[in-house]
Protein backbone atom coordinates (compact mmCIF):
# COMPACT_ATOMS: atom_id res chain seq x y z
CA UNK A 1 0.00 0.00 0.00
CA UNK A 2 1.41 3.35 -0.73
CA UNK A 3 -0.12 6.49 0.57
CA UNK A 4 0.17 9.92 -0.99
CA UNK A 5 -0.10 13.42 0.88
CA UNK A 6 -2.50 16.01 -1.48
CA UNK A 7 -0.76 18.79 -2.65
CA UNK A 8 -1.51 22.53 -2.23
CA UNK A 9 -1.64 24.78 -5.34
CA UNK A 10 -2.85 27.68 -5.00
CA UNK A 11 -4.78 27.45 -1.72
CA UNK A 12 -6.51 24.17 -3.49
CA UNK A 13 -5.64 20.30 -2.21
CA UNK A 14 -5.13 17.94 -5.13
CA UNK A 15 -4.46 14.28 -5.11
CA UNK A 16 -0.98 14.56 -7.19
CA UNK A 17 1.43 11.59 -7.35
CA UNK A 18 5.36 11.29 -8.24
CA UNK A 19 5.44 9.20 -11.30
CA UNK A 20 8.33 7.85 -13.41
CA UNK A 21 7.86 7.30 -17.09
CA UNK A 22 10.57 4.76 -18.27
CA UNK A 23 10.85 4.88 -22.58
CA UNK A 24 13.59 2.95 -24.82
CA UNK A 25 16.32 3.68 -21.36
CA UNK A 26 15.18 6.77 -20.86
CA UNK A 27 13.61 7.91 -17.41
CA UNK A 28 11.46 10.74 -16.36
CA UNK A 29 10.15 11.34 -13.32
CA UNK A 30 6.99 13.63 -13.00
CA UNK A 31 4.09 14.16 -11.20
CA UNK A 32 0.16 13.68 -12.28
CA UNK A 33 -3.08 14.20 -10.75
CA UNK A 34 -5.08 10.79 -10.02
CA UNK A 35 -8.08 11.90 -11.52
CA UNK A 36 -11.47 10.12 -11.08
CA UNK A 37 -13.18 11.71 -13.76
CA UNK A 38 -11.10 11.46 -16.45
CA UNK A 39 -10.65 8.64 -18.56
CA UNK A 40 -8.00 8.26 -20.39
CA UNK A 41 -3.98 10.01 -18.94
CA UNK A 42 -2.73 12.60 -20.92
CA UNK A 43 0.47 13.52 -20.65
CA UNK A 44 2.32 17.11 -21.70
CA UNK A 45 3.68 16.60 -25.30
CA UNK A 46 7.39 17.87 -23.89
CA UNK A 47 7.18 14.67 -22.10
CA UNK A 48 6.85 12.81 -25.73
CA UNK A 49 9.62 15.34 -26.99
CA UNK A 50 12.13 14.25 -24.33
CA UNK A 51 11.53 10.18 -25.12
CA UNK A 52 11.90 11.34 -28.80
CA UNK A 53 8.48 9.80 -29.57
CA UNK A 54 7.21 11.32 -32.68
CA UNK A 55 3.64 12.40 -31.09
CA UNK A 56 1.81 12.57 -34.87
CA UNK A 57 2.95 8.56 -35.23
CA UNK A 58 0.36 7.41 -32.13
CA UNK A 59 -3.05 6.85 -32.66
CA UNK A 60 -4.90 10.38 -32.74
CA UNK A 61 -8.31 10.96 -30.22
CA UNK A 62 -10.18 13.67 -29.55
CA UNK A 63 -10.86 14.19 -25.62
CA UNK A 64 -13.81 16.00 -24.44
CA UNK A 65 -14.03 17.77 -21.11
CA UNK A 66 -14.34 20.94 -19.23
CA UNK A 67 -11.94 22.83 -21.34
CA UNK A 68 -13.16 22.05 -24.57
CA UNK A 69 -12.00 19.42 -27.30
CA UNK A 70 -8.44 18.81 -27.61
CA UNK A 71 -6.44 16.35 -30.26
CA UNK A 72 -3.98 13.90 -28.27
CA UNK A 73 -1.50 10.70 -29.51
CA UNK A 74 -1.96 7.95 -27.86
CA UNK A 75 1.53 5.81 -27.27
CA UNK A 76 2.88 2.88 -25.03
CA UNK A 77 4.88 3.69 -22.09
CA UNK A 78 6.58 2.11 -18.65
CA UNK A 79 5.17 4.18 -15.83
CA UNK A 80 6.22 3.34 -12.56
CA UNK A 81 4.29 4.16 -9.25
CA UNK A 82 6.52 3.59 -6.14
CA UNK A 83 7.77 -0.18 -6.49
CA UNK A 84 5.23 -1.03 -8.88
CA UNK A 85 5.80 -1.14 -12.97
CA UNK A 86 3.36 -1.84 -15.61
CA UNK A 87 2.81 -0.59 -19.35
CA UNK A 88 0.41 1.84 -20.32
CA UNK A 89 -1.25 3.81 -22.45
CA UNK A 90 -0.50 7.30 -22.02
CA UNK A 91 -2.20 10.17 -24.35
CA UNK A 92 0.36 13.31 -24.88
CA UNK A 93 -1.20 16.48 -26.13
CA UNK A 94 -0.39 19.56 -27.06
CA UNK A 95 -3.13 21.96 -26.31
CA UNK A 96 -3.62 20.16 -22.91
CA UNK A 97 -5.03 23.17 -20.67
CA UNK A 98 -4.16 22.82 -17.77
CA UNK A 99 -0.88 21.53 -17.63
CA UNK A 100 -1.34 19.28 -15.31
CA UNK A 101 -0.56 15.61 -16.16
CA UNK A 102 -3.22 13.23 -15.39
CA UNK A 103 -3.56 9.47 -14.58
CA UNK A 104 -7.57 8.84 -15.81
CA UNK A 105 -8.86 5.44 -15.27
CA UNK A 106 -7.89 3.12 -18.67
CA UNK A 107 -4.73 1.39 -17.96
CA UNK A 108 -4.17 3.07 -14.74
CA UNK A 109 -7.08 2.31 -12.13
CA UNK A 110 -7.49 -1.18 -13.03
CA UNK A 111 -4.18 -1.44 -11.19
CA UNK A 112 -5.26 -0.18 -7.45
CA UNK A 113 -7.51 -0.35 -4.94
CA UNK A 114 -7.74 3.66 -4.83
CA UNK A 115 -8.95 5.66 -1.70
CA UNK A 116 -9.31 9.44 -1.89
CA UNK A 117 -9.29 10.18 2.10
CA UNK A 118 -10.64 13.88 1.51
CA UNK A 119 -10.44 14.01 5.42
CA UNK A 120 -7.06 13.38 5.87
CA UNK A 121 -5.75 15.01 2.28
CA UNK A 122 -4.19 12.05 1.20
CA UNK A 123 -4.36 9.48 -1.35
CA UNK A 124 -3.88 5.60 -0.85
CA UNK A 125 -3.58 3.20 -3.51
CA UNK A 126 -3.15 -0.22 -2.96
CA UNK A 127 -2.01 -2.78 -5.58
CA UNK A 128 -4.15 -5.59 -6.94
CA UNK A 129 -3.74 -8.58 -9.22
CA UNK A 130 -5.10 -8.16 -12.58
CA UNK A 131 -4.65 -10.55 -15.20
CA UNK A 132 -4.78 -7.94 -18.64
Amino acid sequence: MMEFPYIRKRGIYYPIVPVKLVHQGLELITDALVDSGAVVSVFQASISDYFGIDLFEGERIFLQGIGGRIAAYRHHIDLKIGDFSFRSTIAFSREMIPRVNILGRDDFFQHFLITFDELSRKLVLQKINVNI
